[in-house]
C-alpha cells in the first residue's frame, strides 16, 4: 500500500497521513445501496471521521468522460464529501462543492 500510485500524490506531494486515506472502500460500508459499489480512494479529514475527499481511478486507456464522472459524483453526494477528483494518470478533474450549486469544476 505504501508504494501505491494511485495515491501517491496525497501522501507525498500534499503530505496526507496514510490514517487518513483509505483504498478499495465499499461504498456499502457508508450506506450506499449497491453492493458491489467502491470507491477507489476516500481522503479523511484530520478528524478521521469525515470524507474530504473521493478519488476515482481509470485505467490509462479510458476517457474521464461523462459516465465517469456522474459515477464519481454520486460517490461524492453519497458521502458528503466537499472535493471529488477523477484521474486515468494524464487527465485530471476535480470538483469542489458548493452549498448553493452542488459540485462544481474547481
Amino acid at each position: 500500500m505504501e508504494n501505491a500510485p494511485e495515491y501517491s500524490f496525497f501522501r507525498w506531494k500534499l503530505h496526507t497521513p496514510l490514517r487518513n486515506i483509505q483504498t478499495e472502500v465499499s461504498m456499502k460500508r457508508y450506506g450506499y445501496p449497491e453492493r458491489r459499489d467502491r470507491a477507489d480512494i476516500l481522503i479523511l479529514r484530520p478528524d478521521g471521521n469525515t470524507i474530504l475527499a473521493v478519488v476515482e481511478c481509470k485505467a490509462a486507456h479510458i476517457p474521464i468522460d461523462e459516465k465517469v464522472i456522474a459515477q464519481l459524483l454520486r460517490y461524492a453526494k453519497a458521502l458528503n464529501s466537499e472535493f471529488a477528483f477523477a484521474t486515468n494518470g494524464s487527465d485530471l478533474r476535480v470538483f469542489r462543492f458548493d452549498q448553493r450549486s452542488g459540485f462544481k469544476d474547481a
